[in-house]
């Protein structure tokens, strides 16, 4: 529902609606699971997807947060389902699976914390079980103040050539 909850704008409560939002659930859910358990493999990281992702992830909590501060929650929602669907799990973990990261736990945790205030019993389940992986080295705070000031390293010339590599394959 706060995905169309926009300014004078009545929302109207559809099947399809709740469908897309427990879909989105059920997304969220499965990655932590996939991530969880994919990291007992070996490490052959691909620091050029690292660092795009960890560029989209900076780019998409500015954007998050300035969206929720105006209370446009319906933007909020699209950018947060854009970073986590279209880009860490179309296009990240598809690439982990090749080469698989030591920062993928670290990558799904920011998107976690950010995913928050919009869907926050999902995103705390998810967190609390990568949160009880030993080797998980993460910061454990889920307040409102850590998830809208966190940020990510930026590391734009690695994502303009992701950014490159995906024009090319779609």
């Amino acid at each position: 529902m706060l995905k169309q909850a926009s300014w004078g704008k009545d929302i109207l409560i559809e099947t399809k609606d709740i469908e897309d939002g427990r879909a989105f659930c059920t997304k969220i859910r499965n990655a932590t699971k996939f991530i969880t358990s994919f990291m007992s493999k070996e490490y052959k990281s691909n620091e050029q997807l690292n660092n795009w992702m960890a560029a989209k992830i900076g780019a998409a909590a500015e954007k998050i947060s300035s969206s929720i501060a105006s209370c446009a929650f319906h933007e909020a929602c699209n950018e947060l389902y854009d970073l986590f669907w279209n880009n860490f799990c179309a296009w990240y973990i598809e690439g982990c699976k090749i080469a698989p990261s030591p920062r993928a736990i670290e990558f799904l945790a920011a998107i976690l914390k950010i995913a928050h205030p919009i869907v926050p019993w999902i995103s705390e389940e998810c967190f609390q079980e990568i949160d009880q992986i030993s080797f998980a080295k993460i910061d454990d705070s889920m307040s409102i103040g850590s998830i809208l000031d966190y940020k990510m390293p930026e590391f734009s010339a690695a994502a303009t050539n992701f950014e490159q590599v995906i024009s090319i394959t779609k």
